[in-house]
């Protein structure tokens, strides 16, 4: 509710009310700009309320003519249940994120391939939306895909707000064969008009455990021999992983393989990039969300979201002296790759839909994907 306009009368009792809070009896010094409940940059005065109120020095009762309070909020939801957007809320920012997918392990004794990093979750991301005050809205936030040892990463959960779906983040490519992830595709058997009883379904194709696996953004391919290729993204929410192909056999497998970002870039292929010791090869970026908040008089929100996992390092059957330190760096909220002689990459930070980390190829006992990141739904609530 704005202020009375100059020249209509404007107490003191009025500008307690309209900023909600101070002291009684009340002092006007208070409600200085930037304090306590008069936001940084609210506008009031004589000439129609276009002038800043102070943030110190003489401050008056017709500083605060036609003046409104600026009241945000932002929300995080996590898990699952229900929110209901209080009544003050005019417009709305809404990011829905999706789990990451984990990293995919690489072949046991291989020494020559990088687990794929596992993809982002999908964003989904609308601003100012309006028509939401008051109502009630269910909520269901997907997990992180799971790490697992010798497998390609698991695919992450997705997550819903009222009508809108983010994807979960494919799978990494993890080591040869085929795995309990991967979705499977049948076809029907027409039957014979006299022998109905013949109609059946029959598995015809698969994904190969080296593939990355499609999602809000693909997993990144394992470096298996060039095998393993990229996961595919959801248009308007992700990006592809990158391909772990074309690598010569013999050749380095170093973590070029990262999986997509949310809404940033894809990830790099596994011979698109040179490579140095101890430098990153990332999986995609993802995409960074805060706004300014009148309210705490700062940025809030929760940054960089939907970052790929960077790819497990890996090195070739000829090469007989790997850089043990490189690994592969992920996007926002992602988790980076193995360095060779480590066990597992690093997991995806929670509420990022960051992707995992892919398993390095140079351990006997192979290695192991990381898990990715869980999703989240951030609202952001203003009444301006």
């Amino acid at each position: 509710m704005t202020l009375p306009i100059y020249p209509s009368s404007l107490s003191l009792s009025q500008i307690q009310g309209e900023f909600v809070g101070g002291s009684n009896p009340i002092s006007l010094s208070e409600y200085y700009a930037g304090g306590t409940y008069v936001s940084a940059g609210t506008l009031g005065g004589l000439n129609g309320g276009s002038v800043a109120i102070p943030s110190s020095g003489a401050l008056r009762i017709g500083n605060f003519h036609g003046a409104s309070a600026r009241r945000d909020q932002l929300v995080t939801l996590t898990g699952s249940g229900s929110y209901t957007v209080p009544s003050w809320v005019v417009k709305m920012d809404i990011v829905v994120i999706g789990g990451g997918g984990a990293g995919g392990s690489a072949y046991w004794r291989g020494q020559n391939d990088g687990g794929g990093g596992g993809g982002a979750g999908g964003v989904v991301y609308l601003a100012n939306q309006t028509g939401y005050a008051g109502g009630t809205y269910s909520y269901s936030v997907g997990g992180g895909g799971a790490g697992t040892n010798l497998a390609q990463g698991a695919k992450g959960g997705n997550t819903v707000f009222y009508v809108y779906t983010a994807k979960g983040g494919g799978g990494g490519g993890g080591m040869p064969g085929y795995s309990p992830n991967n979705p499977q595709y049948y076809v029907t058997i027409t039957p014979n008009p006299k022998r109905p009883k013949t109609t059946k379904q029959v598995l015809t194709s698969d994904y190969n455990n080296y593939d990355g696996l499609p999602g809000g953004s693909g997993g990144g391919g394992n470096a298996y021999y060039g095998s393993g290729h990229a996961g595919v993204g959801t248009a308007g929410q992700g990006n592809n992983g990158g391909d772990g192909s074309g690598r010569p056999y013999g050749s380095r497998g170093d973590g070029y393989n990262g999986g997509g970002g949310g809404a940033g870039g894809a990830g790099l292929n596994n011979w698109t990039a040179h490579y140095s010791y101890g430098t990153g090869y990332t999986g995609g970026i993802g995409s960074s969300y805060t706004w300014y908040s009148y309210s705490s008089g700062g940025y809030v929100g929760p940054g960089g979201v939907g970052g790929g996992g960077g790819a497990g390092s890996g090195f070739g059957v000829f090469e007989f002296s790997p850089d043990a330190g490189i690994y592969a760096y992920p996007g926002y909220g992602g988790g980076n790759g193995a360095p060779m002689y480590v066990s597992s990459g690093n997991a995806g930070s929670a509420y990022t839909g960051g992707g995992g980390g892919g398993g390095s190829g140079i351990l006997d006992f192979g290695s192991y994907g990381a898990a990715g990141g869980s999703g989240a739904v951030y609202l952001f609530m203003k009444d301006y």
